[in-house]
């Protein structure tokens, strides 16, 4: 009988039924093969209560439930670099509760998981094999033009897009071979490298880097080196029409360059945040498909659109459903709200195989809209907080914030937090301890963590100032604008830019500045400037 397994009652009996006969207990545990403690123990029971039943309630209760094994796994899966200790850390911010290192590792290993020697990628193997196999079928219709595109390096391993750094990760078993659980590894990182870019149509020119190089700053050169928007020119076009691409780099209009030249010149500024964001910051985010969520495909018209919360979210995946719904939707608003948000209604980036997706991201039109960062927040707040219905978000975040930003709180604002101040809004977001425990919600979150513009090159970037002028755009590209229109955006209580002073006139001039320097990517990136409101600027 294995350790810590329960005595059966058959068992039980035998042993009271010695007992009364007069046997020893010594007889009674090697007659029956058990140790002495646990016949003494079932004997003593006996003795006191007069039954062998076992005691209702035996044992601790566990500090963590089903409900909290699946988060916890989703935190461990989403940070699989993370230490025990680290884990443990958010954990007791997260729960609310006391716990130990070997809690949180006894739980781990509850959960199907276990700390690994993270492995470096194998040069070819069957999974690697097989790989290549669908990257090649994926792009049999290559041209000689794509062609001139590729990078050839001398060295013999090199990762760009997959895997983390660290010795060890989290996963389980059957997962050694996913991507996100390699090395990153550059070969001889400590001495000169020479690597050239060669295609088709010759060798590429020279580039010199000073200093040391390694896994982090080889793919920063690269992309940095590299064309933006490599594939533009040479888009597959179906039925013998221009694709969205064509239409957008090699535009037949007038009036369609005229606008192309606004594009571009937001393209531009997206890039140039980012070099200079990338040679500033050591630190190097490596996307993986668990990234990709919040990206649309829409097959049919080789579209991806990139969703952003409180930017018309909702009438863009109206229209996506119906450019994708194969003529099940004719008219975007016969389509509820409710409906819209429905998940299994749209296909996102990160159900796909990763050669499926770095196809569509080589050779789709990608496109995101974005917004003023104060204002949207302020758009999350008063709709996610002020509202009575969304008791979700008042249970989900409103307990937490009131609990720890409120001096002297009432059992009630705590039970229910339905009336979150914008200024335990706004310490709540500029709390370090916000960040670390988990990703911040998609309502508030930032648009350079939801779309990854410095990794994923957007053909167009929309903004929610000029909304019905860059939707008309980007259905014209894809040239649908004569059966569908964009719809009309009516909508009286939108946050205004005099609405968003006003509730950040009511917060101090510390709490303006954290939170612009947490959204400050997003004001750099997307050419919005400093708001005037601000006390310190």
């Amino acid at each position: 009988m294995g350790r810590g397994s329960p005595i059966p009652t058959m068992l039980r009996r035998k042993i009271e039924e010695q007992y009364q006969k007069g046997v020893s207990q010594r007889k009674i545990a090697k007659s029956l093969k058990l140790s002495s403690s646990t016949v003494h123990n079932i004997i003593q029971r006996f003795r006191e209560s007069g039954t062998i039943s076992v005691r209702k309630g035996q044992g601790r209760k566990t500090i963590l439930d089903a409900r909290d094994l699946r988060a916890l796994r989703r935190h461990c899966i989403t940070y699989r670099n993370a230490t025990v200790m680290e884990i443990t850390t958010w954990a007791q911010e997260y729960f609310q509760e006391t716990l130990s290192v070997n809690t949180i590792h006894r739980a781990i290993r509850r959960c199907r998981l276990k700390l690994y020697r993270s492995k470096k990628k194998p040069y070819l193997n069957m999974i690697q094999k097989r790989r290549r196999f669908l990257w090649a079928k994926a792009n049999l219709k290559w041209t000689v033009a794509k062609w001139k595109t590729v990078l050839w390096s001398d060295e013999s391993k090199f990762e760009v897009l997959f895997g983390k750094l660290g010795r060890h990760v989290i996963r389980t078993k059957e997962d050694k071979d996913n991507p996100s659980c390699y090395q990153r590894s550059v070969q001889k990182p400590a001495s000169l490298m020479v690597w050239g870019c060669m295609g088709t149509c010759g060798m590429g020119s020279l580039h010199i880097w000073k200093g040391t190089i390694n896994a982090e700053s080889v793919p920063t050169f690269l992309e940095s080196v590299m064309r933006r928007n490599p594939f533009a020119a040479e888009g597959c076009c179906r039925r013998g029409s221009r694709n969205a691409l064509q239409e957008l780099y090699n535009p037949t209009q007038a009036e369609f360059s005229k606008t192309a030249l606004l594009h571009q010149a937001r393209r531009d500024q997206v890039a140039q945040t980012c070099r200079a964001h990338s040679a500033s910051s050591r630190k190097r985010h490596v996307l993986t498909p668990g990234d990709l969520k919040h990206l649309v495909v829409d097959e049919e018209h080789e579209l991806i659109y990139c969703y952003v919360p409180k930017v018309a979210c909702t009438n863009w995946k109206r229209v996506m459903m119906v450019l994708s719904g194969h003529g099940k939707y004719n008219d975007p608003m016969d389509i509820l709200p409710s409906e819209a948000h429905v998940a299994s209604n749209l296909k996102t980036l990160n159900q796909y195989s990763i050669a499926d997706i770095n196809h569509r991201l080589k050779n789709y039109f990608k496109f995101l809209f974005v917004r003023e960062p104060f204002e949207r927040l302020v758009s999350a707040y008063r709709n996610k907080f002020t509202l009575r219905y969304n008791t979700s978000f008042h249970k989900r975040y409103g307990t937490r914030i009131v609990r720890r930003y409120r001096k002297n709180a009432t059992a009630e604002a705590q039970q229910n937090g339905s009336d979150v101040k914008f200024t335990e809004f706004a310490e709540y977001l500029a709390d370090p301890a916000t960040q670390r425990e988990a990703p911040l919600n998609e309502h508030w979150q930032t648009v350079y963590t939801l779309c990854h513009p410095c990794h994923i090159h957007y053909d167009l970037v929309g903004k929610y100032e000029t909304l019905e002028e860059d939707a008309d755009y980007v259905l014209r590209l894809a040239g649908v604008s004569d059966s569908l229109h964009f719809p009309p955006y009516v909508k009286s209580t939108r946050t205004t830019d005099q609405m968003a002073a006003m509730f950040f006139n009511n917060i101090s001039a510390q709490q303006q500045s954290q939170l612009y320097q947490l959204y400050k990517m997003d004001f750099l990136m997307f050419n919005y400037s400093t708001p005037s409101y601000l006390k310190d600027q």
